[in-house]
């Protein structure tokens, strides 16, 4: 049996278990928990462009994969000027980025953006760092210095049996640079306007061929912007945002044939955050994670056992529901084990447990928990040299309950929290290289989002006359409702690669189609939550939502010159019922996603260097779209408009050294400010940053 299925006479610098056990890692869902185990570097010397693991477990070009995706490399990074990944993915064509304050960040894949969204798997060496319990993503909270990063892998349209848990919109796999194989060291230093002040290292220890460390630090200060709050919302803005993070990986080459790694982190941040029903609150997060990875080289495969713990804490402070904190604790284990019985077909097997246990308050020791069984499969057939059939399929288990005491007059009893759902995703894409330059993607997925924690079960505020509440005045109560049905998402897409050599270009275009089924709202009173007269919000299903669109991008890099441009466009037809109401009686348009996707964007970048000197000017224009906005509580709502807007952002480099360069960066030079979500204004940003590698 060959157990390796990498390119035949390919030379590694690393030992063979290495690449193995990464390739085994990459290829399962989630996405590569070992991916510094490979030598990225040797492969794109092989391929001359970045190469990725992720989708089959074998090194491919972006171009060649069973996925939609998109690479964002090291230099891409380096030389973009942005401080956070949000602003790295909005240079990516379809992907929607809604900046609400200096730190906190939505982004979504084709539309469907709101405040906490919940489609986009976020992964750090395929480890999850999106917020189990409501099932988004903190951007301003991820322990990861930009300057460490390797490569970010955009993957397009439901892709959970291929990547993992909840992979409904899209996936985004951060991978960072080896402590095995990269001898990456590096201190940053930036200023800039809004007082903000950054400073970050990375350096990395090697032992020979035996192992590596690396140690990640890094923390940000900044003043919150000064644009306009509704003021219900101004008294709960942070006056200045900030993190600090450390984080520790190690990678161990045991034997041959084994591999151990062990990564820890811990980061606390301070950011205000827009919330799912349009209000500000203050969010202040102290996270900790520790993962460990052991990867084997076997007669019977390539296997690979994963266990990781995150722990969040949250204080958040708002208008809405006061003081609330969050307690969230999530355990992963995971088994899988990729064979290649013949040249031609490559098997990957996996199992993964998680348990995630949400404190609920205000309840002393009352919780809420959920316990996950899944199984996956997936069948890489290389049917021809030119044409590759890919199946991947999983389940999931899922059994939830909870325990604490509930309000005297409820709607529900305990018992009715104790719910099982069973679900299926599956993914399959057909790619046909037609020529040495031509590569056709047919792609159909479907993935479903489970109920979160906050969404099934949570109760986050109760009666005021029993708790002494008063903020909400008639509102008396939130919480879950184990009624929630899962959201399947299901796309079909068709995509066209063509490299042009005679230009030193490529075209890349998509096509696709997809509908979103039993979509869940963001609270909202229902028409049977009276209890004894007074309302309770509640989550429900909403209804259903279809999108079409399609994207195109050219690029075409020389010597001196980089030259990019895209245009995406996005159609989205909503069908929803009136099942959310006001303490009136009246609907509450709760979700709008037909009005609060923008149709059109287009994105483009002109670089330009020579000597030590960099330039580069990006571009992003938005077409208009209406969202909503809080009237100063969760049932007022009313719909804003929000202008088409340009931004322009750029960098100018000095290149000192061959390690240590000076660049000046701004976003949104061109505009004072600019309105992207309801929350209040974005302001320009202009940074100078100092860097040196040694």
């Amino acid at each position: 049996m060959n157990l390796n299925p990498l390119p035949s006479g390919f030379d590694f610098r690393v030992r063979p278990l290495a690449i193995g056990v990464a390739l085994l890692s990459a290829g399962m869902a989630p996405a590569p928990a070992l991916a510094q185990a490979i030598d990225y570097g040797a492969l794109e010397d092989l391929f001359q462009e970045p190469v990725t693991t992720s989708a089959t477990g074998s090194p491919q070009r972006s171009t060649e994969v069973p996925a939609d995706m998109e690479i964002i490399s090291a230099e891409d990074i380096r030389r973009s000027g942005a401080t956070d990944i949000p602003e790295l993915l909005r240079q990516v064509q379809g992907v929607d980025v809604w900046r609400h304050s200096f730190a906190a960040v939505d982004a979504t894949v084709r539309g469907y953006n709101r405040p906490y969204s919940q489609r986009l798997l976020v992964l750090i060496n395929g480890r999850q760092v999106y917020k189990d319990y409501c099932g988004y993503t903190s951007w301003g909270a991820l322990p990861v210095n930009l300057s460490e990063i390797r490569q970010i892998e955009v993957v397009k349209g439901p892709n959970a049996a291929l990547f993992g848990f909840n992979a409904v919109g899209g996936v985004v796999n951060i991978i960072t640079y080896s402590p095995l194989y990269d001898d990456h060291n590096n201190v940053t230093v930036r200023a800039g306007n809004h007082g903000y002040q950054e400073v970050s290292l990375t350096h990395t220890a090697q032992f020979g061929d035996v192992g590596g460390a690396r140690v990640s630090l890094g923390g940000y200060g900044a003043d919150e912007f000064d644009t306009d709050a509704h003021p219900v919302d101004e008294p709960f803005r942070l006056d200045r945002s900030r993190r600090r993070h450390a984080a520790v990986d190690t990678l161990f080459q045991v034997n041959d044939r084994t591999q151990v790694g062990i990564e820890a982190t811990t980061v606390r941040a301070d950011q205000t955050n827009l919330l799912p029903f349009y209000g500000l609150t203050q969010a202040k997060y102290d996270n900790q994670s520790l993962r460990v990875n052991l990867g084997m080289d076997t007669d019977f495969g390539l296997i690979e056992a994963t266990a990781y713990q995150n722990v969040t804490h949250v204080d958040m402070n708002n208008a809405f529901i006061g003081d609330t904190q969050i307690d969230n604790r999530i355990t992963v284990a995971r088994v899988q084990n990729l064979i290649k019985p013949a040249s031609d077909h490559t098997f990957r097997m996996t199992g993964e447990f998680r348990r995630n246990v949400l404190y609920s308050l205000p309840f002393e020791g009352g919780k809420v928990s959920y316990d996950v069984w899944a199984a996956g499969g997936m069948w890489d057939w290389q049917i021809t040299p030119r044409l590759t059939l890919n199946n991947a399929v999983r389940y999931d288990r899922l059994s939830s309950g909870r325990s604490g005491r509930l309000p005297d007059t409820w709607l529900y009893e305990q018992d009715d929290y104790d719910v099982t759902l069973n679900e299926v995703s599956w993914n399959s894409g057909l790619v046909f290289r037609a020529t040495d330059n031509d590569t056709f993607r047919l792609l159909a997925g479907s993935g479903v989002q489970l109920p979160s924690m906050i969404e099934g079960s949570f109760m986050f505020l109760l009666d005021p006359n029993d708790y002494g509440i008063t903020q909400m005045g008639n509102l008396a109560g939130g919480a879950g409702s184990p009624e929630v049905e899962p959201t399947r998402v299901t796309n079909v897409a068709l995509t066209w690669d063509r490299e042009i050599p005679q230009w030193d270009a490529s075209l890349k275009t998509s096509v696709f189609h997809t509908r979103n089924k039993d979509l869940k709202s963001v609270p909202g009173i229902r028409p049977d939550t009276m209890v004894d007269q007074v309302p309770y919000v509640m989550f429900t299903n909403v209804g259903d939502s279809s999108a079409s669109g399609f994207e195109v991008g050219l690029s075409r890099t020389t010597r001196n010159w980089i030259m990019e441009g895209s245009y995406a466009y996005l159609r989205v037809s909503d069908d929803l019922d009136d099942s959310v109401y006001g303490p009136d009686g009246s609907p509450v348009k709760a979700i709008d996603y037909e009005d609060s996707s923008s149709r059109h964007k287009i994105n483009a970048r002109l670089g330009y260097a020579t000597g030590p000197w960099e330039f580069d000017l990006y571009g992003n224009y938005v077409s208009e779209y209406s969202l909503l906005e809080s009237g100063g509580s969760p049932f007022e709502m009313r719909e804003v408009d929000v202008p088409s807007y340009t931004l322009f952002s750029g960098r100018i480099g000095y290149q000192f050294t061959d390690n240590a360069s000076l660049a000046l960066s701004a976003q949104g030079f061109n505009t004072s400010s600019h309105r992207e979500s309801a929350a209040p204004e974005v302001e320009r940003r202009v940074q100078m940053t100092l860097s040196v590698n040694y």
